[in-house]
């Protein structure tokens, strides 16, 4: 994701000033396919993401969270899930069981990082599982992206408690501190309301504060996948974040053309060819909403990008949908110049556009 403020834009040479963070946390995803039984145990097989320390997940209390893809009546909709109790475990094979264990730990992600979940012969039901923790039927449930998180909570720890310990510590760090200072200089606290000693406050003393944040966009940039490298299409080193402002600038003319062209954005809207399917595939990244609104920029991108005399005849095309709107003759004669059109076709049209 990424965001940003033009209320202290200046001019088009307006320089950006870009604050980058770390939005996502080495973890335990579920897989599509999670059902599994061995030895008498309900297990829910998972994808190691990012370097994980393999033995840092064992014997913890793990609770799930994530969005899931849901069959509504308007399409796909996606759905939040969070589930704070300890329902999955990774369980350490007992010591007597490995006397080894202490000479040298070695875990397959695939055998020993199954988390359990319950007790049975038969493998469990996750769809319905998380189904019904989203209100859902098991057969609505159409696919999910949902990670295992650690319930153990923050805690200031040591003897004079000066030390913190916390899971996605550098995560939740960096981003809080990007998005505190997207608010402050956006919308800052008064002096009066700013916590003494706050870097808010700090801030607000400065005398180069004011000047400084006219003379640039603030952008936050919180990136996913630097757990895996960044060579995906959303990260620090990918195009992604130098086309968002170049995004943003052709929002503008994109309107406009979009104001001469209602109607036709209105059917490209509803008849988009597999626009579920896409959604399905593109749940990862964002909602079918999302993705049908790019679907209908790029097509705008492309009809901005005709040819003057495509132009010339998009124009001529329109002028002659006014005059049959308004005149019964114009149809007469356009029927007489091309007999091969269906002309009780034509007229249905004409007075459905008319009501």
């Amino acid at each position: 994701m990424v965001g940003w403020s033009t209320e202290t834009e200046s001019g088009a040479a307006t320089p950006f000033r870009v604050v980058g963070a770390h939005a996502e946390s080495q973890n335990l995803w579920i897989k599509t396919r999670p059902d599994l039984a061995r030895a008498g145990w309900q297990l829910l097989g998972v994808e190691i993401y990012g370097g994980l320390l393999f033995n840092s997940w064992l014997d913890r209390d793990l609770g799930l969270s994530g969005r899931v893809a849901v069959r509504a009546r308007g399409g796909v909709e996606t759905r939040l899930v969070m589930i704070d109790e300890p329902v999955l475990r990774v369980a350490q094979l007992a010591p007597h069981l490995d006397r080894g264990a202490n000479e040298g730990l070695a875990l397959n992600a695939q055998q020993h990082l199954t988390p359990l979940w319950g007790v049975s012969t038969e493998p469990g039901d996750f769809r319905a599982y998380i189904g019904a923790a989203v209100g859902a039927e098991a057969a609505d449930v159409l696919s999910w992206d949902v990670m295992t998180h650690d319930l153990q909570p923050s805690r200031r720890i040591g003897r004079d408690l000066d030390l913190i310990a916390a899971p996605r510590l550098d995560n939740l760090a960096t981003s809080y501190a990007g998005v505190r200072a997207l608010i402050d200089v956006v919308g800052p606290p008064t002096m009066s309301t700013a916590e003494p000693g706050s870097a808010a406050a700090s801030a607000l003393a400065s005398p180069h504060r004011s000047a400084s944040s006219r003379r640039a966009i603030p952008v936050l940039g919180p990136f996913d996948h630097e757990e895996v490298g960044s060579q995906s299409e959303r990260v620090a080193m990918s195009t992604w974040l130098p086309t968002v402002p170049a995004r943003t600038h052709r929002v503008g003319p994109r309107r406009l053309f979009a104001l001469q062209f209602k109607e036709q954005l209105k059917f490209v809207e509803k008849n988009i060819p597999g626009l579920q399917q896409m959604g399905m595939q593109f749940m990862t990244m964002g909602s079918q909403e999302e993705l049908r609104d790019q679907i209908i920029q790029k097509a705008i991108d492309s009809w901005r990008g005709m040819s003057k005399a495509d132009t010339a005849a998009m124009h001529a095309l329109e002028r002659r949908r006014e005059k049959l709107l308004s005149d019964d003759k114009v149809l007469t004669a356009l029927l007489a110049e091309h007999p091969e059109l269906d002309a009780q076709h034509l007229r249905t049209l004409l007075r459905n556009a008319r009501k």
